[in-house]
C-alpha cells in the first residue's frame, strides 16, 4: 500500500491534478475487475464523485462526475467516516 501511495504522489506532483493523476489507476481497476471504478472526495459530511471509469458490463454502477451523496450512503463514503476523528463527526 505504501508503494502505491508513493507512486500516486509522484503522479500527482507531475500532473498537478488529482483526478487526472488517478485516472490510469481507475482504468486499471476496471480492466482487472470488470467493475466501475470512481474517485470520491470528501466535502464536509458529503462525498463527491470527481472522476470515474465505467465498467464494460451491461449491468453496471452508473455515476456522474460532480454527483454528491451522504457519507453513509456508499462504501467510499463509509471509508471516510471510518477515518474521521470524533471532532469531525460531531459537526
Amino acid at each position: 500500500m505504501g508503494a502505491l501511495i508513493g507512486l500516486l504522489a509522484l503522479h500527482i506532483d507531475k500532473a498537478g491534478d488529482l483526478a487526472r493523476a488517478i485516472r490510469p489507476f481507475l482504468v486499471r481497476i476496471v480492466r482487472e475487475t470488470g467493475e466501475t471504478a470512481f474517485l470520491t472526495v470528501r466535502d464536509g459530511m458529503m462525498a463527491q464523485c470527481s472522476d470515474f471509469v465505467e465498467s464494460p458490463a451491461e449491468v453496471r454502477l452508473s455515476v456522474q462526475r460532480g454527483s454528491r451523496f451522504a457519507l453513509h450512503a456508499g462504501a467510499s463514503g463509509q471509508i471516510f467516516l471510518a477515518w474521521m476523528t470524533r471532532r469531525e463527526l460531531d459537526v
